[in-house]
């Protein structure tokens, strides 16, 4: 069953990559990550009331403020990202983040990673190399230095290192919940991220005719938001932190294709065969 949750977060993941693309164009990333979470918090508190209300231990809150601060500022540098770079670029370097995951995972949770994993890390890099190939005639490095040289990359690559702890600590906060409460996790955690950001609020009220042309997709946005992180955290709960993550990146190869579809954009066979390949490195650290 955490397969199958994982990968409903991994589809999810890449239609969502799509539609924030679209809602954030004529918005700051800072109060559209305000919004998003403001209309996602009702559907996770039905949720929740479907599952049943939990008791919650005192590290529970103290975990996810901690986690709240680091989801914060990963996601303001995520829409940021993609507010200024193309997804089918962006989406790839998401497979970094088992990476990260499998590190802090072995010193908080003890989950240590075997040879497959490690070979794995390894196919992932040469899969960051491969999104920017026809760069090698201007140096053996320039494909790394060309990706790394966009600005949206070095922010997702930072967002994607943030991302490698906050689910750590979200499957330490899921076991603080008794009986077990994964939708508990990302709704305490998003009271607390509405809370960091209070000090923007004042700001909503020039969002009225935002909201009015695009209040039907916010709302579609954060309904499916609420269930892809129902479908996350019960991943979590019921498998290694780092193998649900790493079927995440599944969506990846989705993004590239949405990319190329939707908005048209370009080097997309490079890009495409760079993400499979790193695909398949993620799919190693899940064996």
């Amino acid at each position: 069953m955490w397969f199958t949750y994982s990968l409903f977060f991994a589809i999810w993941t890449s239609i969502a990559m799509l539609i924030a693309k679209k809602l954030i164009k004529d918005i700051s990333p800072v109060l559209f990550f305000l919004l998003s979470f403001l209309f996602t918090l009702p559907f996770m508190g039905i949720l929740l009331l479907i599952s049943g209300i939990p008791k919650f231990t005192t590290d529970f809150f103290i975990i996810l403020f901690v986690a709240g601060i680091f989801d914060t500022i990963a996601a303001i540098l995520y829409y940021k990202a993609l507010s200024i770079s193309e997804i089918s670029l962006l989406a790839p370097i998401s497979s970094f983040n088992p990476i990260f995951v499998l590190i802090f995972a072995s010193f908080l949770l003890h989950e240590n990673p075997t040879f497959l994993k490690l070979l794995g890390i390894v196919i992932i890099v040469l899969g960051s190399y491969l999104l920017n190939i026809s760069s090698i005639r201007s140096g053996i490095l320039k494909p790394f230095t060309k990706l790394f040289s966009d600005k949206g990359v070095q922010l997702f690559f930072i967002t994607n290192l943030i991302w490698g702890i906050t689910p750590v600590l979200q499957k330490r906060a899921i076991f603080e919940t008794s009986p077990v409460s994964p939708i508990s996790v990302p709704l305490m955690e998003g009271i607390f991220i509405i809370i960091f950001l209070i000090p923007i609020l004042p700001r909503i009220k020039k969002t009225k005719k935002y909201l009015k042309v695009n209040l039907k997709l916010l709302v579609l946005f954060a309904g499916m938001s609420a269930l892809g992180q129902f479908a996350a955290q019960n991943a979590f709960s019921l498998n290694n932190v780092a193998y649900s993550v790493a079927i995440f990146k599944l969506s990846a190869l989705f993004s590239v294709i949405l990319g190329a579809v939707f908005l048209k954009e370009h080097n997309i066979k490079e890009r495409f065969l760079g993400a499979a390949v790193m695909v398949l490195g993620t799919i190693l650290i899940a064996l």
